[in-house]
This record gives C-alpha cells, sequence and structure tokens, in this order.
C-alpha cells in the first residue's frame, strides 16, 4: 500500500463527524494548502469515506492519496487495526488535529493540535466535572507521547503552557481565513439564502455550536431591547452534550417569532447568509483568539461586527466595530 513511499499522514476522519464543522475545516483546509512533498515523502489523509462527510473530499488536492478506513476517531477498542493501516502506509509522522481522537496505538511520532483549553479552564464550560477530567486526562496522555505540539494563537500557547507545562515544542500555526468565496456574493445568492433558511429582512447574526461558553442567550436577552422589526438568527450544531437553554428561554422572553435558531447551514451557502446580515456579533467568553472576527474589510458580511470583550478573546476596534463585555446584555 506505501508503494515504497514514506507516508505524512494527516488523520481527517473528523469530516465525518457530525456537528464537527470548526476541526473538519481546520484539517481539510490544511491538506488544501500543503504542497506536494518531496524527498520521496508522499501525502496520504486517513478518511471515513463510507459516512456523510462536512466538506467533499473531492476538494482536496490530487496529489493528496486517501486511506479509506471504517474505524471512526472515538472507535478506540479497534486501536490495533488502525495501527496496521498506519503501519502498512509506511507513515513517517501521523498529524492527529485534536487530542482526543489520537490513536491508542500509533507505529509512528505524531504531531497533535491542541487548539485551547476552553475545557479545561471552566467545568461549566466542559458541562460537568467527569468530562473536564477526562479531557485534561487524555490530552495530558497524548502530549507526553507526541513528537510537538501545534496551537493556533499565541493565547492558546500561554493556556496550553499554564495547563500542560510539559507540551513538547509548543509551536504557533495559525489558522488561515479564505476571504475569496466571500468576495463575489450576489444579490441573488442573497435573495435565494434568505427564501432558502427563511431569514428575516433585518436581523443580527451569530454563528457557532450551541455550548455553554459560546454565550448565545445574551443575544437573545439583548433583543428584547431592540426595535421589534430586528430578528436574530443564531446558526449552530445542538451539541448533545449539554443542555440548550435557547429553546426556553426564547419562549419565556415570547421572542418565537423574532429568533431563529438553524442547526446548519451548507457550506456553499454561508457566504450568503453571512451578507444578508444586518449585523455580525460574537459574544463568545473563551475562544482565545483563533474565531474572531475579520476587520470590516475582511469580514464576511461586510458589516461592522460586535465582538467580545472576554479576556481569552480579547477584540479590539481593529478586528470588530465595537468590543463589549460579554455577560452584560444592556451593552449587547
Amino acid at each position: 500500500m506505501a508503494g515504497g513511499h514514506r507516508t505524512i499522514l494527516i488523520d481527517a476522519r473528523v469530516n465525518a463527524l457530525p456537528g464537527a464543522h470548526g476541526l473538519a475545516r481546520s484539517v481539510m483546509k490544511l491538506v488544501g494548502h500543503m504542497s506536494k512533498p518531496d524527498d520521496g515523502l508522499t501525502l496520504r489523509v486517513l478518511v471515513n469515506p463510507r459516512r456523510e462527510q462536512i466538506f467533499p473530499l473531492s476538494e482536496l488536492p490530487a496529489y493528496a492519496d486517501l486511506i479509506g478506513t471504517d474505524v471512526t476517531v472515538f472507535a478506540q477498542h479497534r486501536c490495533w487495526e488502525l495501527a496496521r493501516l498506519i503501519r502498512a502506509v509506511d507513515a513517517a509522522v501521523l498529524y492527529v488535529p485534536y487530542s482526543t481522537f489520537t490513536p491508542l496505538v500509533r507505529p509512528c511520532p505524531f504531531v497533535v493540535t491542541v487548539h485551547d483549553c476552553t475545557i479545561e479552564s471552566n467545568v461549566g464550560f466542559a458541562g460537568n466535572w467527569l468530562r473536564q477530567a477526562a479531557m485534561r486526562t487524555v490530552t495530558g496522555m497524548a502530549l507526553r507521547r507526541a513528537a510537538a505540539m501545534t496551537a493556533p494563537s499565541r493565547a492558546s500557547l500561554a493556556e496550553i503552557r499554564r495547563h500542560y507545562p510539559a507540551a513538547p515544542s509548543p509551536t504557533l500555526i495559525p489558522n488561515g481565513v479564505d476571504v475569496r468565496q466571500f468576495g463575489q456574493v450576489t444579490a441573488t445568492a442573497v435573495a435565494a439564502a434568505r427564501a432558502r433558511y427563511q431569514l428575516p429582512e433585518k436581523f443580527i447574526l451569530a454563528v457557532g455550536a450551541h455550548r455553554p461558553h459560546k454565550n448565545h442567550e445574551v443575544l437573545v436577552r439583548a433583543l428584547a431591547a431592540v426595535p421589534g422589526d430586528v430578528g436574530l438568527v443564531i446558526v449552530g450544531y445542538f451539541d448533545p452534550n449539554f443542555r440548550d437553554p435557547l429553546p426556553g428561554l426564547i419562549a419565556e422572553l415570547g421572542l418565537e417569532s423574532r429568533v431563529k435558531l438553524v442547526p446548519e447551514v451548507a457550506e456553499e451557502w454561508l457566504p450568503a447568509v453571512y451578507r444578508a446580515a444586518s449585523v455580525f456579533a460574537f459574544p463568545s467568553l473563551a475562544v482565545p483568539r483563533r474565531n474572531l472576527p475579520l476587520r470590516p474589510s475582511g469580514q464576511p458580511s461586510g458589516r461592522q461586527p460586535t465582538g467580545s470583550r472576554a479576556p481569552s478573546c480579547r477584540c479590539r476596534p481593529r478586528c470588530c466595530g465595537s468590543a463589549v463585555p460579554p455577560p452584560i446584555t444592556m451593552w449587547w
């Protein structure tokens, strides 16, 4: 299977994990922007091809060989089967995009990305103490065995050093931002997106999975003080690991007609949905500068975004139209 060439193996099985849009995007774009290896190396990508993909595998470069398996990221009981596959492709190094995806048995050195320490920093963000303890244990084990670790921001690196001081070779590799897809959004496309997702004429847009640290509740509460012709659209996956307070809060405040919860927007429709928004809001309590709104010239909707002034986010006027204290409703 190795074909005489040693392999740089990228684990992209997360692309088949429901709701993992952010992680899947980071891995798929990483592969998409990698140049063709030289020195006798081959770029190969580990995928679960029989499962529904978040992003089309056809978008990967032609020189990236796909290695199919039905061993999913959480099927650790099949670790020896996965290890045989990794050995069969003669992997020189394995890239793991998230610490909990690290295979228990690894026949080659591996590099792991730790995106942030949101779960480790607050038990409320974890959902419960058991999940927090499990994340600390699994991430600690992965870092003790990794050849190197990457993080997408300096703020993340600082957090990681605090929680995992022995992390090996911590390296900053920022997530890229490809704004080209937002440059040619036509009025026709915006109208079609409004019709497809039943978007109001004027609305505030927030994007993110339904998790405690996303702080969407503050937007719902703030909407009560906004003129009645303005709606709120929250695009994001309903994470089953957490109780979602939004439906009950929306009903309690009588805002059913003004708040729309959209579990998913197809990738090709995202630029038009952003463009349709009047304001983009980023109320997160803890996302260490890796997913912050762009400055107005590059912001997808073309509007001035409002961002969180949480210490780990540190939104500033250069990237946001305004930055406000995340938990204070009146400011939003």
